[in-house]
């Protein structure tokens, strides 16, 4: 080994140096308030192990001048941070204290970061308090420091709302957010749960054994939707209803059913002035009725003419247009009983749908047919009253009749 000394080095080594002894050791620096750094000069890079003395701080960087392009900083702390990429090629490893709030692995600042408190678990940390946790099963806690139900995710909150926001920002049509709950296991049935701190009371569950959809409340099933698209509410359909009320809507159709044989009503219909309709079953009848109560009418008249009204009623015979076989039916046509008893019809002659009411529903279109409809009960009245001024003509005739007769 030769030694050699340059002007601005203290000591050249133009082979290895060797320190031995009990503790060997190498100085470099006279505590003074100067950079210290030793330089490793390579053919197209040169790279330093220096000490940053304004800033009390080892650097391992890129260069031959301490401060420039560092790579590793160590502070007078012993904290470390890194400029660049960490690449380990085989295993990097970062030990935790345990502590559940600062991180092992902090960013930016030291309440942002990752720790690994406990065996096989990661705790994702923001301002000092775990947010997410993934333990040693692979589940995932949100909002908790620890994963207590037996779930892939836990979303937990310990005060306010909490909640899940699945969002497709993308406005070109094409994007549409989804949530897939699937199973391969032929009799494992789908379910999400609604519930409270003393349990799931409530509940959607898809039957994969029939293909269909049911519906839970208070521990119980409550309606269900089957393959066919059939919805039954309360118990299961069957010829009779000895098992409860029931609804039982299969495509196309509507039944009720009440367990008993006692009046009930099964269909109601309410406005802002309450109740205007029901559909009413008693024993082996069904009635359909409407508001007729005293309370809820007034300027009430019996004194009013119905024959001449009657009369320009004009029962006619015709066939339907969609009747293929063209049959033959008793009835009227709307727009000749709006003028007689216009609380009969609904809806005016020859009018279309507006745009605006196209808008509102999928099944109609702008200047579709908007067809008239008759109530023809509503026409009973006017009968009953015809009918009722023709008895007191026919009982004056009688009278007079009788008076020539015994003349």
């Amino acid at each position: 080994m030769a030694l050699t000394q340059a002007p601005a080095e203290l000591l050249n080594l133009d082979s290895g140096l060797t320190i031995t002894g009990t503790t060997p050791y190498l100085v470099i620096g006279d505590a003074g308030a100067e950079d210290t750094k030793i330089v490793f000069d390579g053919n197209a890079q040169d790279y330093y192990i220096g000490l940053d003395d304004s800033a009390d701080s080892l650097l391992i960087g890129r260069g031959a001048t301490v401060g420039t392009t560092a790579a590793i900083t160590v502070d007078s702390s012993s904290n470390s941070s890194f400029s660049g990429l960490i690449t380990a090629a085989a295993k990097a490893r970062i030990t935790d204290t345990g502590n559940t709030t600062v991180a092992a692995l902090q960013f930016t600042d030291a309440g942002l970061g990752i720790s690994a408190p406990t065996t096989d678990q990661m705790n994702f940390i923001t301002a000092d308090t775990t947010r997410m946790v993934i333990n040693s099963s692979g589940n995932v806690g949100i909002g908790t420091g620890s994963v207590t139900v037996a779930s892939a995710l836990h979303v937990y909150a310990a005060t306010g709302d909490v909640g899940i926001t699945i969002e497709a920002a993308e406005d070109n049509g094409a994007r549409e957010p989804f949530l897939n709950l699937k199973s391969y296991a032929t009799n494992a049935n789908p379910v999400i749960n609604f519930g409270d701190h003393a349990g799931y009371p409530g509940n959607i569950q898809y039957e994969n054994g029939d293909d269909s959809m049911r519906f839970a409340t208070n521990g119980a099933e409550r309606m269900f939707i089957t393959s066919g698209g059939t919805l039954n509410v309360g118990p299961e359909y069957s010829s009779t209803a000895a098992n409860g009320d029931f609804l039982y809507m299969p495509p196309g159709s509507f039944n009720a059913g009440v367990d008993r044989t006692s009046s009930a009503n099964v269909c109601g219909f309410r406005n802002n002035n309450g109740e205007i309709g029901i559909i009413n079953i008693n024993g082996s009848t069904c009635s359909f009725t409407n508001l007729s109560d005293y309370r809820k009418k007034q300027n009430v008249d019996y004194s009013w003419d119905a024959t001449s009204r009657l009369k320009q009623l004009k029962p006619a015979r015709f066939s339907w247009i969609a009747d293929s076989t063209n049959t033959l039916q008793d009835g009227f046509l709307a727009h000749e009983v709006s003028s007689i008893c216009p609380e009969a019809v609904v809806g005016e002659k020859d009018g279309v749908y507006t745009a605006e009411e196209a808008k509102e529903s999928e099944y109609i279109t702008e200047g579709e047919a908007k067809n008239q409809m008759l109530d023809s009960s509503k026409l009973i009245p006017l009968m009953v009253k015809t009918i009722q001024e023709q008895q007191a003509l026919i009982e004056t005739l009688q009278t007079k009749v009788k008076a020539l007769e015994e003349a």
